[in-house]
């Protein structure tokens, strides 16, 4: 990949998780998308969503460990945001054993638990687009 297609869709994916979602809009992108996740985990009634709730999260594990491994393969000005992503792949990995794919939803106690490994996923996800768009800012660029 060359670097203007790199930092392209580097700079995609910051402003993907900045995506400003609309107050009472339908669908949640973005960073905001993890609240509305995080919310839906701690509902009573989640049954009728288990494989759509059990396949979103490991897709967004495996997703998570491959953007680690390439930011990884970067370089060192990258590291940041690998470690980052890792930790988000990380918790992610810790809810997908607790509900794999596909599993009948898991009783609310279990799943109030796993909200923090959700929250532990957003934080890191949060400091791996900082660590991105650091890395991407025009003084960084053109150094």
């Amino acid at each position: 990949m060359r670097f203007a297609e790199k930092t392209l869709a580097l700079r995609g994916a910051v402003s993907w998780h900045r995506w400003p979602n609309e107050r009472d809009a339908q669908w949640v992108f973005g960073g905001d998308a993890w609240d509305v996740w995080i919310a839906a985990l701690g509902q009573e009634e989640l049954t009728h969503h288990s494989e759509a709730c059990s396949v979103n999260h490991v897709v967004y594990a495996e997703c998570r460990r491959h953007a680690a491994n390439f930011l990884a393969a970067q370089g060192p000005d990258y590291a940041a945001a690998a470690a980052a992503y890792a930790d988000v792949a990380d918790a992610l990995d810790v809810l997908c054993a607790a509900w794999p794919f596909p599993a009948p939803v898991p009783p609310l106690r279990v799943r109030r638990d796993l909200v923090e490994q959700l929250r532990r996923a957003r934080d890191a996800e949060a400091r791996g687009v900082a660590a991105l768009d650091a890395v991407l800012s025009p003084q960084a660029v053109s150094a």
